[in-house]
């Protein structure tokens, strides 16, 4: 697979520029500008997107319980999956919440749990 054109962020390396990635065997192989592909390589067009290692969301509010009009564990959830399932399709390594006691009760303490 061949992701061409995105900018690319890397805080471990200090990376951070607009190239191609490409991707064999699940593993990133090769980073650098126009880059060549097999004819029945994958080409995912990244212009206008980043392409990092991982991402974490500091700031999650599921709202559940209490506020469930909003968003809840559900639905939160289901968006947080939908965006780790492309970040696998894609070969990225992580999405993590940190979830926000913004519920009613406050989910800070465990018995509210």
């Amino acid at each position: 697979m061949l992701i061409k054109n995105g900018y690319i962020i890397d805080p471990a390396s200090g990376r951070a520029e607009f190239a191609d990635l490409q991707i064999s065997d699940g593993k990133i192989f090769s980073i650098g500008q126009h880059l060549s592909v097999s004819p029945s390589e994958e080409i995912i067009d990244a212009s206008g997107l980043t392409i990092a290692p991982g991402l974490i969301d500091t700031h999650v509010h599921f709202r559940d319980p209490g506020f469930t009009y909003k968003e809840d564990i559900h639905t939160g959830a289901a968006a947080a999956a939908a965006a780790l399932a492309i970040a696998l399709a894609l070969a990225s390594a992580m999405y993590v919440l940190a979830v926000m006691p913004a519920a009613n009760p406050s989910t800070r303490y465990l018995p509210a749990l």
